[in-house]
């Protein structure tokens, strides 16, 4: 893994570390039992393994096509692209909410 991934890979791990930290002491009640990764960012190598090894916490990535068609999801081969709809397919399922 290249140096400039490996470092981005550790602070992002580490902010979702101590994210996590802080909500457990403040919600003791409350645990996490999953992290989703989505977004270009989550295409960075190693991501995902950094935050499973820091974390200690199982990470999966997030497919938003999943909850289209009555959960039956939408045929995509192309992960890379999965990855940046999420905002996207969010945003437009407010369409009616709000006066939007």
């Amino acid at each position: 893994m290249p140096e400039l991934a490996r470092d981005f890979a550790s602070n992002i791990s580490s902010e979702i570390n101590k994210t996590i930290n802080f909500y457990v002491a403040t919600k003791p009640r409350e645990s996490v039992g999953k992290i989703y990764l989505t977004g270009g960012s989550s295409l960075v190598p190693g991501l995902q393994e950094q935050i499973e090894r820091e974390v200690g916490i199982q990470v999966e990535f997030l497919n938003p096509f999943l909850f289209l068609n009555n959960g039956q999801g939408m045929a995509m081969t192309d992960d890379e692209r999965k990855s940046f709809m999420t905002v996207a397919l969010y945003l437009s399922s407010r369409i009616g909410e709000n006066g939007l």
